[in-house]
């Protein structure tokens, strides 16, 4: 399963299904509930801040909104776009998935503005995985490779490797102290869960939103070969 997605409230976790089925149940797997058919399994539904909606590509409509409890679509199409997180604020972020560009807007699919640096003439990069945005879209973790570089398939990763200003799309200095930058989910109060590697250790960082590591803790070598989906504080 590439598109498990967990809800902002920490109560249920969202997922499309290989056949097009986008489903919905609680962390434990029980309430198993069918929400909609012939979703795109490929790029992954994004939870709203409220955990009422997700964002979705359904077959012969093109990308919107779906309602959890009803199944209800409405289509959005400043939406179209993959691999999508959306911030506390209402910032939504998506990858372009044609040259590496990210552009972000709100869940009417207005204000598109694109974050520089990434994709287009004259960039250095290319992003086409995100993985997480700060509550009030500012700041967002995302896998960027030189442009040029073969992205590879369209499947999710929630690898991350640099931490971006979305207004510059400069790098957010992280205190990594020489090690990896694997990993990064924010959390409601601004503050990152970092996950970073040397050699084969995996160690998970609080860093705070000034970006300050509060504290660190080293990781069991069982989860090495494992991505994790979410970090919920």
């Amino acid at each position: 399963m590439l598109s498990a997605t967990v809800s902002p409230d920490g109560r249920r976790v969202a997922w499309v299904e290989r056949d097009g089925t986008l489903w919905v149940s609680a962390l434990d797997g029980s309430g198993k509930r069918k929400v909609r058919e012939q979703t795109d399994s490929m790029c992954q539904t994004a939870w709203s801040p409220d955990s009422r909606q997700l964002t979705a590509s359904v077959a012969g409509e093109g990308a919107g909104l779906v309602d959890v409890v009803s199944g209800a679509y409405r289509k959005v199409d400043g939406l179209l776009g993959c691999h999508p997180v959306w911030a506390a604020n209402g910032t939504i972020a998506l990858a372009d998935g044609g040259d590496g560009t990210v552009f972000l807007t709100d869940r009417r699919g207005a204000a598109r503005r694109v974050i520089p640096g990434l994709g287009g003439k004259g960039s250095a990069y290319g992003c086409y995985d995100l993985a997480s945005i700060s509550p009030d879209g500012r700041r967002i973790a995302l896998f960027r490779i030189a442009r040029g570089s073969e992205p590879g398939d369209a499947a999710r990763s929630l690898l991350a490797n640099a931490v971006l200003d979305t207004r510059t799309g400069k790098s957010v200095a992280l205190p990594l102290s020489g090690r990896e930058l694997r990993q990064v989910f924010f959390q409601a109060d601004g503050s990152m869960v970092v996950r970073v590697r040397s050699g084969d250790r995996y160690t998970l960082l609080l860093v705070d939103e000034a970006g300050k590591k509060v504290a660190e803790q080293p990781e069991p070598a069982s989860l090495r070969d494992m991505q994790i989906i979410n970090a919920l504080g």
